[in-house]
């Protein structure tokens, strides 16, 4: 859609925009239908464990639970449509928005007694109700975008199956990454492993995720960039993004490599030791994830993620095998060790790729001296002041 505005194909951007929203209302319901039907089927003795807890609780909870999952789906749609014609802001504000609803109104159903699964439906409720205003706002501020008149192009869907299909291989690379290995280390080393490693995975992550805000923030300026053939401008923008990613991230990981066992021990209130070694490597996982996955993300804003999404899903199925013969031996640091190999190959993978977004390297090469220079000179200037 945005490099549909980019080369002002608006019709076509509506297109793509009417017919992702009707097959995810279609699928999204579907769902619902199938989650209420199998917590329904589900016998009582599979779900009759939690004291307090009725049969009934859990059967609503379910429902609920998936009910706020369909809406997340429908709400990240009005997000791409606001992100695509430089709307990203407005879609940040109301997303924020959207968290502080759902989470005020879990709250709220907590302190006011209510159990379990009245706090997954008044969760569902706020998502649902959020997802509904940010579907109005998207109206109002791109109505040529959001048009009821405008069909679903089914032949689309097609073309839009691929990518789709690849784009999925991402999200479950990072769920067998995080919860497998999670998992996995708990059978090879014991559950007490577990929170040590966790902990300090937590911790490493935060710097990424600052770097995550802003490749977000650049990936619909490089679509457009792209669609419009502006190669020094997409240089300019893979600089700036490899920069700036680099710089939030290496400090932290400077800082977790040195004084990690520390902060992990104040954070829990001394419950928590964790291994040097293991700290140490995280943090060198997490300085590669900051070269890697800014690159990453550009390849996503170019529709081409099936160059990697697919080997990235090879690696992290990998990684349970690798982590499980580490961690016997190695504990938690195994675990993070398996973690770092998968990192180093995917910034080689990464690298090798890196044509395919479509970077001339005289034009990078001439944006890394722009930046450079105009850095220096601000920072001159600062000295004199």
């Amino acid at each position: 859609m945005a490099m549909d505005v980019a080369r002002d194909d608006r019709r076509g951007a509506a297109k793509t925009f009417a017919t992702t929203q009707r097959a995810m209302l279609t699928i999204g319901a579907a769902t619902i239908l199938i989650a209420a039907a199998v917590s329904l089927a589900l016998p009582q003795r599979w779900i009759a464990t939690v004291p307090g807890y009725s049969t009934l609780e859990v059967r609503l909870s379910i429902v609920a639970l998936v009910i706020y999952g369909v809406a997340c789906l429908q709400n990240s749609i009005s997000f791409a449509g606001l992100r695509s014609d430089g709307q990203m802001h407005v879609g940040v504000l109301m997303h924020t928005a959207i968290y502080l609803t759902e989470n005020l109104a879990l709250i709220m159903s907590v302190l006011l007694g209510g159990g379990p699964a009245i706090a997954a439906v008044a969760l569902a409720l706020g998502r649902v109700i959020g997802s509904i205003a940010q579907n109005i706002l998207l109206r109002r501020r791109l109505p040529w975008l959001a048009n009821l008149r405008s069909q679903p192009d089914w032949a689309r869907i097609t073309a839009l199956a691929k990518p789709a299909g690849a784009a999925m291989a991402i999200p479950a690379s990072q769920m067998l990454l995080s919860q497998g290995a999670t998992v996995t280390l708990g059978l090879a080393a014991g559950a007490a492993a577990v929170p040590i490693f966790t902990a300090a995975r937590t911790l490493s992550r935060i710097g990424l995720q600052a770097a995550q805000l802003v490749a977000t923030t650049v990936m619909p300026e490089f679509s457009a960039a792209a669609a419009k053939n502006q190669s020094d401008v997409k240089s300019k923008l893979l600089v700036l993004l490899l920069a700036l990613s680099i710089l939030l991230v290496t400090p932290f990981c400077v800082l977790l490599a040195a004084w990690g066992p520390r902060m992990i021990s104040i954070w829990t209130n001394g419950r928590i030791d964790a291994p040097l070694p293991m700290i140490g490597l995280m943090a060198l996982s997490i300085l590669l994830t900051a070269i890697w996955l800014p690159i990453s993300s550009l390849l996503v804003a170019l529709n081409r993620q099936s160059a990697f999404s697919y080997y990235y899903l090879l690696l992290a199925a990998f990684a349970i095998p690798l982590e499980m013969g580490l961690a016997r031996s190695m504990g938690p640091t195994g675990s993070a060790l398996a973690l770092l190999v998968v990192d180093i190959l995917m910034t080689t993978l990464i690298l090798l790729n890196l044509p395919k977004t479509g970077v001339e390297i005289h034009h990078a090469r001439q944006a890394y001296k722009d930046i450079a220079v105009r850095l220096v000179a601000t920072l001159g200037l600062k000295l004199r002041h």
